[in-house]
């Protein structure tokens, strides 16, 4: 009869500690994964934001969003598509797998689980006055234009479920879609593991810029760079001038005169012309006449031969 008793205690305490062991497993998990979600999409501060690495992984970016996407339910080729810029901090960005079921943006059920989780973490105090972009992405069958609007319709689903199940405010989350751009398998494209969403935490716009840094100057574009080559133009303005005869008597085939790198970037001098000397002239007369009598005194096929060279 001991015995008995012993052993139904047995039974009941182990029935016991299996029902409630339970709940709390499933409780720490939920919890250690919230914490977790929260520490990586929580802005840093102090020497770690200050870092060259983690100031890299700042990026500007402009996506393609519909205005009225929430109140399409179906895909429509000529709809108001405006581009909007954000800055994001991917170091602080996190992908949940929340599968979609083919060709569909419905949030499944389990999709709400992961969901559920992640809502958790949003209203977080320690996350509650920061915006986050919910990115939605698709795999790559089918177009890239209705790709594009299925993952905005996933996006706007994922926001829509978590402001409405777990009273974040609308503005901290923004939805907007990738489309086929950006997969998470690209070797696979139409794994279901590209039908994902991601979270990434929204900087102000502009990012401030860190103390003793100073402000963020941009290198000044070179001046008046030519049109070919490498050169770069001295602005200073300086007369040039041109040494070549105007009417040079030279067969070019009517091109005009090669153009001079900067040209344009300098006051030119009228083009001197240089008129040769009446001496100059009469001894050229004297040259010419002096080779056509030459000419006339050879033999037929030397006179030919030194006409033509005089000629030409």
């Amino acid at each position: 009869m001991r015995i008995h008793q012993t052993l139904v205690g047995t039974v009941a305490a182990l029935a016991t500690v299996l029902t409630l062991g339970a709940a709390p497993a499933s409780a720490q998990t939920d919890t250690a994964e919230i914490n977790r979600i929260i520490n990586e999409l929580a802005p840093v501060h102090g020497t770690r934001a200050k870092a060259p690495a983690y100031r890299a992984r700042i990026k500007t970016i402009t996506v393609p969003v519909r205005p009225g996407i929430s109140a399409e339910d179906k895909y429509v080729a000529d709809t108001i598509i405006v581009d909007r810029t954000y800055v994001l901090n991917y170091n602080h960005a996190e992908d949940f797998t929340v599968h979609f079921d083919f060709d569909s943006f419905e949030v499944t059920f389990a999709a709400k689980y992961i969901l559920d989780v992640v809502g958790e973490a949003l209203r977080d105090p320690r996350l509650a006055n920061q915006r986050y972009l919910v990115a939605g992405h698709t795999d790559t069958v089918g177009t890239a234009e209705y790709n594009q609007w299925l993952s905005e319709k996933r996006a706007n689903a994922v926001v829509n479920y978590l402001v409405e199940t777990f009273d974040i405010d609308a503005n901290r989350l923004v939805p907007v879609g990738f489309g086929e751009d950006n997969l998470a398998d690209p070797q696979k494209g139409a794994n279901r593991a590209n039908r994902r969403v991601q979270v990434v935490l929204i900087e102000p716009d502009p990012l401030p810029a860190v103390v003793g840094e100073g402000p963020k100057v941009q290198p000044a574009p070179p001046t008046n760079v030519a049109g070919t080559g490498n050169v770069v133009c001295d602005t200073t303005q300086v007369p040039l001038t041109d040494p070549r005869p105007a009417a040079h008597n030279l067969d070019d085939f009517g091109s005009p005169r090669t153009p001079v790198e900067c040209q344009e970037e300098h006051l030119r001098t009228q083009d001197v012309v240089i008129v040769p000397s009446p001496e100059a002239t009469t001894e050229l007369d004297v040259s010419v006449e002096s080779g056509q009598h030459s000419a006339a005194g050879a033999s037929p096929e030397t006179a030919a031969d030194t006409n033509a060279a005089i000629k030409n």
